[in-house]
């Protein structure tokens, strides 16, 4: 839950320049990204 956390905390604290971070991820990282940092009741 505290990785959770964090990567949430990253999210929020880097929005406005997200689009130069997220040059800096692999496809695949990007997408653990999203699975880990979009709610479940998301997909309900």
């Amino acid at each position: 839950k505290s990785i959770k956390k964090a990567l949430s905390e990253f999210r929020r604290t880097h929005h406005d320049s997200w689009h130069e971070h997220r040059e800096k991820f692999t496809e695949d990282q990007l997408v653990i990204l999203a699975d880990v940092l979009i709610s479940p009741s998301y997909y309900a």
